[in-house]
């Protein structure tokens, strides 16, 4: 029994048919939240607890070896693996890691040289069923589903801060009957497509109420929201303490609109000017040249020293993945949380490497501009 619900209609017969069958042996799975409320519901039978917590390195290793093609990618593809997750707050489980490498498999090059969008976007198509509903008789097409969901997600964002984002179904379905009276084209039923949604696993219910059941899921849409409301962009841009959360959906809308070269030029002022008084400091003391010089050949220096180290027996990497659990065990918050604005005016290292974290990020994306003097502006600022 998966995404176990007491209130579902067989519900009680399943119950029933395992307490006359007790020697049938069942596997529930339930988020932790509602095991702990629910625990009543199965007292009469006999079971234990499992508790499934984030895949270590080590376990991500043994199910990914037999499943990669190329012996020499394995490394980098597990590396890149982890640090997609953490980025994006994705779960460290066995659905995340069969996904992603469900969409490697597919791909003709491969996950190494993916930004977030790409495998995002891929995410996002394997959820739905892209090709399924080519060729289901279902009323409602992919970009359909794509828009609603953005739609669902920004009236999520601003409407319902005080449940983390997260509304009773009810409500979710009489959006969904007014998105369809924007829409008359579309003739599905809302309660069906509501269940569809949930069903794929986009939405996913959390104390009685649902939201979307990943954050970097919730961001994707977000990103998609931006796209076709440039009023939402706009106010994004004009309010750091918002701007500075909503690092991954600029990201993630870079990679919608690869030639919104505007919006670069936005980025790319805002990031100069937070850094001008920083420059101007600099520039009183010497020459930034220089400053750079002397820093590069410390760094070179301290590289031939670093050389001449050498290990004499090398660990595995399997015993690396133990030690690194063991100290730096990876970890991540998958669940849709509040975004907290930033204090952007305390210029720190963190807020100081957000803004240079979305114009790379932006830049990077934007491949389809041509503008060789913006992008010449922009290395040399950095």
């Amino acid at each position: 029994m998966d995404n176990f619900e007491p209130s579902s209609h067989v519900h009680e017969s399943i119950i029933d048919f395992l307490v006359k069958n007790p020697q049938i042996k069942f596997i529930i799975c339930s988020s932790y939240i509602e095991s702990r409320i629910y625990s009543e519901e199965l007292d009469h039978l006999s079971y234990s607890k499992i508790f499934i917590k984030d895949l270590t390195r080590k376990q991500i290793r043994l199910y990914t070896e037999k499943r990669l093609r190329k012996e020499s990618e394995k490394e980098e593809v597990l590396e890149r693996i982890g640090k997609f997750c953490e980025q994006l707050q994705l779960p460290l489980s066995y659905w995340t890691i069969s996904l992603l490498l469900l969409i490697y498999t597919k791909l003709s090059d491969n996950i190494i040289e993916r930004n977030i969008f790409g495998i995002l976007d891929m995410c996002v198509d394997e959820m739905i069923g892209k090709k399924k509903l080519l060729f289901a008789k279902n009323k409602l097409q992919f970009d359909q589903y794509k828009e609603l969901c953005s739609k669902i997600a920004h009236f999520l964002l601003v409407q319902h801060r005080e449940s983390t984002y997260s509304t009773d179904s009810v409500t979710i379905i009489t959006f969904i009957e007014n998105y369809k009276k924007e829409n008359v084209r579309i003739d599905s039923d809302s309660n069906d497509i509501f269940t569809f949604l949930v069903e794929t696993g986009i939405l996913t219910e959390k104390y009685k109420k649902y939201t979307f059941r990943l954050n970097g899921i919730f961001e994707y849409f977000l990103a998609y929201f931006i796209k076709e409301n440039s009023e939402f962009k706009e106010n994004i841009l004009n309010d750091d303490s918002i701007y500075l959360n909503f690092r991954n959906e600029l990201e993630i809308y870079t990679g919608f609109n690869r030639k919104d070269e505007s919006f670069l030029k936005e980025v790319f002022e805002k990031t100069k000017s937070v850094f001008d008084e920083i420059n101007s400091s600099y520039r009183e003391k010497a020459k930034l040249d220089i400053l750079l010089k002397d820093s590069v050949s410390e760094a070179k220096d301290l590289a031939k020293i670093v050389k001449n180290i050498k290990a004499s027996s090398p660990l595995s990497y399997e015993s690396q993945d133990e030690i690194k659990d063991g100290v730096d065990p990876l970890s991540t918050e998958s669940e849709v949380r509040i975004k907290e604005p930033i204090d952007y005016s305390i210029k720190n290292f963190e807020t100081l490497e957000k803004y240079l974290h979305i114009l790379a990020r932006v830049y990077k994306n934007s491949d389809n501009i041509t503008n060789s003097e913006l992008s010449y502006s922009i290395f040399g600022s950095v």
